[in-house]
Parts: C-alpha cells; sequence; structure tokens
C-alpha cells in the first residue's frame, strides 16, 4: 500500500427503490456546465463511541455527509417534475468509491439515507443536503428476543445464528455477510469460548453486539463490504501493520486523545462462578376468559428472569378442553397460542427449569499500592476458566501508556478500521503500532484522512 495519498477521485452512486441509479458527480472548481455536483462529501467511520468503563463495545454507526447543488432540481425532493420525485428519501442508498494517484480504487462503503434535506432559503434554494448512515445504523434495533438458544454455544457459532436470523427479515441488499475465516478468532486463541448460554441480552442487535465485543475485548463491526468482523485485541501482536503515518511525511497534525480508562487504577469483574438448576412454578394464573377458536396471550409475566427450559404449561377449564400449541419464553415474559372448544374460565400454569447463579469478583490494579477507582465489568458471558485471562488482559490495556492518539493529512483511504499501522511523530514522543479505531475522510478537492488510533499492546524495547 501506497502510504502517501495527496488527492481522489470520487464517485457517488445513488440507489433509488424504483431501481434506477444516478452518479452525482464531484465538480471541480474549474469544471463548468453541469447541473447537479457535489460541493462538499465527507465519511465518518468508527469502531465504537467512547465509554467510561471499556476499551470496545459500544458499537456506532459511520456517516456520510453530502452537500449537492441541484441547479435544475433534479435532486430537490420537493420538485414535484423531477424524475425522481417521491425516490429521495430514506429508501434510498449511496454507495461511495474513490480513487488515489496511486490508481487503486477504493470501495468506502453502502450508506442508507436518513436525510435528504432542502434549501430553506432563497439564497441556498438549490442546495440539497443528505445524510446517511453505514449498514449498522439502519440495522442496529432490529430486535432478536425470539432467537431461540443453546447450551454449550460457542462464541462464534452464536454470532452465527445471530446473523442468519437477522438475515431473515432483511432485504438482500441489507443483509449482514459473514466469512468463517473472520470469526476464527473464537477457535484458535487456544481458549474455549463458550458462553453462559441464558445471559445474553437480545432486544436488540446492537445489544447483542456490544455484550459480546465488552466482555470477550473483541472488536465487532460490520466492514465496508457488509461483512462482520472480529478482532480480538489480546492478539494484536501477532498483527502486521499496512501502513507507515509519519508526521515527517504524510501528516499535519497528530496529538492525544484522552483515554477513557486511563485514570482507572484497576479493574474489577464480577462474573458467573457457578449455576444450579431448580424446577419449580413459574405462574399461576387463576381465571382467564378464553375463547372457542385460537387465544394468543403475549406477554404473560413469569416470577423469574433465569429461564432455561418450560417443561409444562397445564391448562384446566371450567368446560370444554384447551391445549397450548406453541409458545416462546423471554426474559420473564411469556408468549403463547392455546386453542380451546368452547368460551371458559381457565387456570393457567406454567412449570419451568430456573438457573441460580453464584457470583464472584476479581479486581486487579495496576500498582497495589495505589487503589482508587476501578473499571468495574459484570461479564455475565464467559465462563469462570476464561476470566483471568480477561482480567489480565483488560488490566493491560488500560494500563498503556499514549494509548490514544490521532492523525491527519495525507494518508491512503486504503486504511480502513481495524487496521493496524505504524506511527511515527517524534515530536511527542509518540511511536509504534496502533490499531485504527476511527477514519474520517474530507473528501473533493482538499483532501484529507484523520485517523483516530488506540494501541493495544506495548512493545519490547530494542537493543
Amino acid at each position: 500500500m501506497q502510504n502517501t495519498i495527496h488527492s481522489v477521485q470520487t464517485t457517488l452512486q445513488v440507489h433509488f427503490r424504483n431501481g434506477d441509479v444516478y452518479n452525482i458527480p464531484m465538480r471541480d472548481p474549474n469544471q463548468q456546465g453541469l447541473d447537479n455536483y457535489c460541493t462538499a462529501v465527507s465519511v465518518k467511520e468508527q469502531l465504537y463511541s467512547n465509554n467510561n468503563n471499556n476499551v470496545v463495545g459500544n458499537i456506532t454507526s459511520s456517516i456520510l455527509s453530502i452537500t449537492v447543488q441541484s441547479k435544475d432540481g433534479l435532486l430537490i425532493s420537493s420538485n414535484t417534475n423531477s424524475i425522481y420525485y417521491g425516490y429521495m428519501d430514506n429508501t434510498a442508498y449511496i454507495e461511495v468509491n474513490v480513487t488515489g494517484e496511486d490508481n487503486v480504487n477504493t470501495y468506502l462503503g453502502r450508506y442508507f439515507v436518513d436525510a435528504w434535506e432542502n434549501g430553506t432559503k432563497a439564497s441556498d434554494a438549490n442546495t440539497v443536503n443528505i445524510s446517511a448512515v453505514s449498514l449498522i445504523g439502519r440495522i442496529k434495533n432490529i430486535s432478536l428476543r425470539k432467537l431461540r438458544l443453546q447450551r454449550n454455544l460457542t462464541v462464534k457459532d452464536f454470532i452465527k445464528s445471530v446473523v442468519d436470523k437477522l438475515n431473515s427479515g432483511l432485504p438482500s441488499y441489507m443483509q449482514v455477510l459473514y466469512r468463517d475465516q473472520d470469526l476464527n478468532i473464537f477457535d484458535v486463541t487456544g481458549y474455549n469460548w463458550q458462553l453462559w448460554y441464558n445471559n445474553i441480552d437480545r432486544d436488540s442487535f446492537e445489544n447483542i453486539i456490544n455484550n459480546i465485543a465488552q466482555n470477550t475485548l473483541t472488536n465487532l463491526w460490520i466492514d465496508r463490504n457488509r461483512y462482520l468482523k472480529a478482532d480480538w485485541l489480546l492478539d494484536d501482536t501477532q498483527e502486521q501493520p499496512v501502513s507507515t503515518i509519519s508526521g515527517s511525511v504524510n501528516v499535519l497534525d497528530y496529538g492525544t486523545n484522552l483515554a477513557d480508562t486511563s485514570n482507572a487504577s484497576g479493574v474489577e469483574v464480577t462474573y458467573i462462578d457457578n449455576v444450579s438448576y431448580e424446577d419449580k412454578e413459574l405462574a399461576n394464573i387463576e381465571g382467564y376468559p378464553l375463547t372457542a377458536g385460537v387465544n394468543e396471550l403475549d406477554s404473560i409475566k413469569l416470577n423469574s428472569s433465569k429461564i432455561s427450559n418450560i417443561s409444562t404449561i397445564e391448562i384446566i377449564n371450567d368446560s370444554g378442553t384447551s391445549k397450548c400449541v406453541s409458545f416462546f419464553n423471554y426474559k420473564d415474559s411469556i408468549d403463547f397460542k392455546i386453542i380451546s372448544t368452547a368460551n371458559t374460565n381457565a387456570n393457567i400454569k406454567i412449570w419451568g427449569t430456573v438457573i441460580k447463579e453464584i457470583e464472584n469478583t476479581k479486581t486487579l490494579y495496576k500498582d497495589n499500592n495505589h487503589k482508587s477507582d476501578v473499571v468495574s465489568i459484570n461479564n455475565n458471558i464467559l465462563r469462570k476458566e476464561l476470566i483471568d485471562m480477561y482480567t489480565t488482559g483488560l488490566l493491560g490495556l488500560i494500563s498503556i501508556s499514549n494509548s490514544s492518539i490521532y492523525m491527519e493529512g495525507f494518508i491512503n483511504p486504503q486504511v480502513k478500521i481495524g487496521d493496524l499501522v505504524t506511527v511515527s511523530g517524534t515530536k511527542l514522543g509518540i511511536n509504534g503500532n496502533y490499531k485504527v479505531i476511527g477514519v474520517e475522510l474530507k473528501l473533493g478537492t482538499n483532501y484529507r484522512c484523520k485517523l483516530n488510533l488506540l494501541k493495544t499492546f506495548e512493545e519490547e524495547e530494542q537493543e
């Protein structure tokens, strides 16, 4: 990869829901005769938003921002004479490509329109501002609560089952892709990555990704090509840098960021030490009115949120007969369907298996003579045989000096989040290998690339 790129050619392709595709050109300041053209384009990619309690997780969407001049009104969403009228809304998506002076095309991804806004005064009547989000921004709030879990499930198999379930309800152009090779870190690290299967919050796709990321020290994200990627932070010493970022060559500005966890004196991890199982009554509903035919009972409250199995649903009618034909339980509620032969009142009893968890805590400090605020994590996903590795690794991550920095300049747009780069900044004494956790691109005539970087391991001094 060529380290330094001074300028790029940008291609923006808008896909409308009727199947039409329109290319918005990026106008050169000296170019004339264009009726529709971009005057500004920016892309901001992030692995996660900062958190006072961890160095991973809190997945966030990448953002595309475009400013367009539409002199003929073709891209003015309120223009009823435009052939795209009624399609310039959040059903459209935009694909972005750039080519540098190295003649390498870089696909920056597919962005789903959030807002397509026209100018609000006479002086900007031809101006259009479009904001769009990456795939995670469009799908992150989708609930997966009806995903069935299994015992003895590994992290890798769970992630694959989550994506399969998610994709079953999405059109093809919005589906998340995955490859075994991108998730194999959970197979080759030498650890048995089994989950406590009942403790995955499945209220949204975002919750699932955040919980796994935070509780395994693994960056999880959807890349520019819509592939789900996993990067375990504790094996970064085995990676090779893809580019060199130097204050004396291709960087105009650089500095340090305040790491949210840098002031903590240690880490405190609460985990599940042991579990036991108890069969018990979960609900007793008296005098529930059933009608002849199909009855759907939704969100019936149970007396526990730690249920591993529903074993029996008993229905006793005042008259006629009834039977439960299907049910689904999640946390402390259950939905089920009952077929009854008559209008009747019924007593409904539900039995099942409840898990009792015994918790323990492991605490480590940077310096045992200095104990103050700690990073507190409730890790209810990993089994206890992995907690020592997790706690030691987390302490190591928050103990690295100059761990969070930024570099801005003529950096190759091929550099992407998740990459490892070599950094040289002699004025601030910043040197070594850093993980890319954010990329901000200003496209057009004044190209700039800003990287947000995180050091995930201390390098050995060379003698």
